[in-house]
């Protein structure tokens, strides 16, 4: 009898992970993939190129490649669930690969600066309508084109 209820515990414990369908489960850090389902995902491929979402921020494109073709820069969008303005992150320093300037509530233009380099996890904090803190997402920018 003992083993039974071992075997309907283990059992019960499959389907539930199993009925997870590929979500993180918060408490243990495991993630369930369904067979047939590819475990690196699309988060897994940013963080390997400093791009991600805290929070639901997303910032976009990620990686930022400035090179010749771009001497106008690239512009950069911050997104994700009552994002109304966002700037960048306080701390994030000073870096003299890039020139940064907030086009809009949400947008930045960067552009080269006088030195090629890569800055790894370019952060910016996004806030809502009221201006209350939502969170922060990154991207990696790398500079290929120095004038």
């Amino acid at each position: 009898m003992l083993r039974f209820f071992q075997s309907a515990t283990v059992g019960l414990a499959l389907a539930i992970l199993s009925a997870c369908g590929g979500q993180q489960l918060a408490s243990s850090g495991v993630v369930v993939t369904p067979s047939g389902q590819s475990t690196v995902s699309r988060t897994a491929r940013d963080a390997t190129n400093f791009c991600a979402v805290h929070d639901h921020i997303k910032v976009r494109p990620c990686p930022v490649k400035l090179t010749s073709k771009t001497v106008g820069g690239i512009t950069v969008t911050v997104t994700g669930r009552g994002v109304v303005s966002a700037e960048v992150y306080p701390g994030t320093g000073e870096y003299p690969i890039i020139n940064v300037q907030q086009i809009n509530d949400t947008q930045f233009l960067i552009t080269s600066g006088p030195s090629c380099g890569t800055i790894s996890g370019f952060e910016f904090a996004a806030f809502g309508a009221s201006g209350n803190y939502l969170g922060f997402g990154w991207t990696n920018i790398i500079n290929k084109y120095c004038p």
